[in-house]
């Protein structure tokens, strides 16, 4: 057990909070990601056909 990370800081159990929303940000930006992702190449391939 670290006492005190970073000085001011509560301990193992703020380390953890801030680990887990920075784990939440990432997975939230790569499902962004991936949802634009699968959109664009529909709209690709939309245009492929109808072309």
């Amino acid at each position: 057990m670290r006492a005190g990370v970073r000085g001011g800081w509560g301990g193992e159990g703020e380390v953890r909070v801030v680990v887990g929303m920075a784990v939440r940000v990432v997975v939230r930006v790569d499902v962004v990601v991936r949802v634009d992702v699968v959109v664009r190449v529909g709209t690709v391939v939309q245009v492929v056909e109808g072309a």
